[in-house]
């Protein structure tokens, strides 16, 4: 890698980790830490960083004692020294409505039991388009759900602001979101599933028997090998001189 592209990553690196997180639809964790993983699809995203691969970062990060940026565990990348990017601040200064997005397999389930992903917070977003972006990396057809705010105020949710458009909580319960049809979904998925089963045709492709090319080859399969033997040389004697093998 060159001098200059090496500059450039840890340039980046920095942008996106520790200045504009939220243009990349990246939140920190608690001790803002991000997944490695969802940081490297937000730079694969992005056409004029798509160059910066999984090995380019190693690269960079152990070849810059000095770096701002570094391995927290083998899965997460955060800041080396005490500088670290925004974190999330409680707040109940909210749009009436939120966005957020799950898998379409998990929409009959999170459809009766809600949201709750213990460990982390769910991300929602103020923007319809960032929310279906962000779905996009889990789900290339998401489900896509209306979070009403106030509904879910009155019911204790928590919720906390992260820079302009992404807002966390802690739980949503079934009665606080809305979504597509359920029907419409499950068919989808069926759909989806009939599709894998059925085998992929191409115009044009046909697939060729060596019975039907090679009828002698039918005969060979059959009976011991000195059968076959004796079959085979009767055949010899039968074709033309311009035939023989």
């Amino acid at each position: 890698m060159s001098k200059t592209n090496h500059d450039k990553i840890g340039k980046i690196l920095e942008y996106v980790l520790l200045r504009r997180p939220d243009e990349f639809l990246l939140v920190p964790d608690e001790n803002g830490n991000y997944s490695f993983r969802e940081v490297l699809k937000a730079l694969s995203e992005k056409k004029d960083l798509s160059w910066i691969t999984k090995a380019k970062i190693n690269f960079w990060i152990n070849s810059s004692p000095d770096a701002l940026i570094t391995f927290k565990e083998p899965n997460f990348i955060g800041c080396a020294k005490k500088e670290i990017p925004p974190l999330p601040e409680k707040t109940q200064n909210l749009p009436g409505e939120l966005y957020t997005c799950i898998r379409k397999k998990a929409w009959p389930h999170v459809l009766e039991k809600g949201l709750d992903y213990k460990e982390k917070k769910i991300i929602l977003f103020s923007s319809k388009e960032k929310a279906i972006a962000k779905g996009k990396r889990i789900d290339p057809e998401p489900v896509l759900l209306f979070v009403s705010t106030k509904t879910a105020l009155e019911k204790g949710v928590c919720f906390e602001k992260f820079m302009d458009e992404i807002f966390l909580a802690d739980r949503l319960e079934p009665q606080m979101f809305k979504g597509p049809s359920l029907d419409k979904t499950i068919q989808k998925i069926k759909q989806k599933k009939n599709t894998k089963k059925e085998e992929v045709k191409t115009f044009g492709s046909f697939s060729v028997n060596p019975e039907h090319v090679f009828p002698e080859a039918k005969a060979v399969n059959k009976g011991s090998w000195q059968k076959n033997k004796k079959k085979l040389r009767k055949q010899k004697n039968k074709l033309w001189p311009d035939e023989m093998p």
